[in-house]
């Protein structure tokens, strides 16, 4: 039998693993991006390039992805975007570790898509 409407909808499908990220005393909860938060991701990273373009905002752009991915034990954002510079002063390969984490893990780039394939 297949899915119903409702159980699709109400399925808790967003894949949440615990990373040990080096240097860090304690595990982060990373929750693999849902569609809103993957859309979210892409405006926020996303500028116009003045000639009627966008192109990609290199900025930040990891520590955006701990802030739309880290959550609590509840499954809860544990960051906000006002937390922003306060992950930009934290080591930048611990965030980037972190990242690499949520880009296998929400399948963001072809690397991360062929591997969520081959599972």
């Amino acid at each position: 039998m297949a899915f119903s409407r409702e159980q699709f909808l109400a399925a808790n499908d967003c894949e949440i693993i615990e990373v040990q990220a080096p240097r860090m005393s304690e595990p982060i909860r990373l929750k693999a991006f849902s569609g809103k938060k993957r859309e979210r991701y892409m405006q926020w990273v996303t500028l116009d390039d003045g000639h009627g373009g966008e192109k990609f905002d290199v900025a930040g752009y990891q520590a955006k992805m701990v802030i739309l991915s880290a959550v609590n034990e509840e499954g809860r954002d544990l960051f906000s975007e006002g937390d922003f510079e306060a992950l930009m002063e934290k080591d930048a390969n611990i965030v980037a570790y972190l990242a690499d984490e949520i880009q296998r893990l929400s399948a963001l780039g072809e690397e991360s898509v062929e591997e969520k394939e081959k599972n």
